[in-house]
């Protein structure tokens, strides 16, 4: 079964998650593996440039809810994950597989629905029985730093050129190695016209329902709590992994889901109707992918035409494909 075309729109956001191979806890929560998961994250952000919104890491999946303006999220995930999969194996001392799987990303297309996922973000560890209260979990979580208003700041190590000089001198100081990246959290469009304090109190409220709720259907069940959490063999998994459907989006009004489902159909149309002409000995002319998609071969998505992306939006199945191929033409292949 092949994966499903990702098409991607500067206005949209996204709601990204990925798990550890066969759902082991290598993403245990401790200060070592908070410090390399909070440097990979700051220096991917700030390179490229995403608005990350909300994050939690689990520990044995993540969640992530950002914009990608510069329709760049595969470059930004294939930096993240691979950076933060190198440095957990270095820490873990195994060579195993971290991520096994492609990581799934859903299309968010209201405030709405973006501000429920945000609070199911930061409410997953008590949704998981981990911990009683969200601020009781000892992994890394956006919740201190939307609460405070207060920039995500993470320590980032050049490991070749640490393992390059402590080779000449076992004693170099390893802050000599190290960098720091910070960025600041988005915020929802429709919490920009609110003052940091409401827009805190606002998500504190929220967060509080949903974790209420989430305690009396508990009942009189433990949660692990941080002390026992912090314990866990990394190489084990859970007896009864959980598994959930993703969908290609969500939104509280099915209009927008019509919607976008005959988008993403039309789109996916013209992306493969590009990619038979591309690869065809006898065309006289280049290949013209859909915005928003990725040749075969590039790194680099395909841009919206200016000064308007409304031509992509149009519901058109006879048409040819919209776009300019040179758009990606000279991205370089990993």
């Amino acid at each position: 079964m092949s994966y499903p075309l990702r098409i991607q729109r500067d206005d949209l956001i996204y709601f990204v998650t990925n798990r550890c191979t066969h759902e082991m806890f290598l993403l245990r929560p401790c200060p070592v593996v908070n410090a390399i998961i909070l440097g990979c994250l700051a220096r991917a952000v700030a390179k490229h440039g995403i608005e990350m919104i909300g994050f939690v890491f689990m520990g044995n999946h993540f969640h992530l809810i950002f914009r990608a303006p510069g329709l760049n999220m595969g470059e930004f995930m294939r930096d993240f994950e691979s950076w933060l999969a190198g440095k957990i194996k270095r820490h873990l001392k195994t060579t195993s597989t971290i991520f096994s799987r492609r990581y799934r990303s859903v299309d968010i297309l209201d405030d709405a629905t973006a501000f429920d996922k945000l609070i199911y973000v930061l409410a997953n560890p008590c949704a998981s029985d981990l911990v009683d209260k969200p601020e009781q979990y000892p992994g890394l979580s956006s919740l201190s730093y939307q609460l405070e208003a207060k920039p995500v700041c993470g320590r980032w190590i050049e490991q070749e050129k640490l393992t390059r000089n402590r080779k000449r001198n076992k004693d170099y100081d390893e802050e000599k190695a190290a960098s720091y990246h910070s960025f600041e959290l988005a915020v929802l469009p429709f919490m920009a016209d609110l003052s940091v304090r409401e827009r805190a109190a606002k998500i504190a409220r929220a967060l509080e329902g949903a974790c209420g709720k989430l305690r009396r259907a508990r009942g009189s069940k433990r949660v692990v709590g941080a002390r026992r959490l912090q314990a866990i063999d990394p190489f084990s998994r859970p007896k009864e992994p959980a598994f959930s459907v993703c969908p290609p989006s969500l939104s509280q009004d099915k209009s927008k889901i019509e919607e976008h489902r005959e988008h993403r159909a039309n789109t996916t149309r013209s992306y493969y109707r590009a990619r038979s002409h591309d690869r065809d000995p006898r065309r006289a002319s280049p290949a013209k992918y859909p915005p928003g998609t990725t040749p075969p071969g590039h790194q680099r998505c395909v841009g919206y035409p200016t000064p308007s992306r409304k031509t992509a939006m149009v519901n058109d199945r006879d048409q040819p494909a919209v776009g300019v191929s040179n758009a990606g033409a000279d991205a370089r292949v990993a």
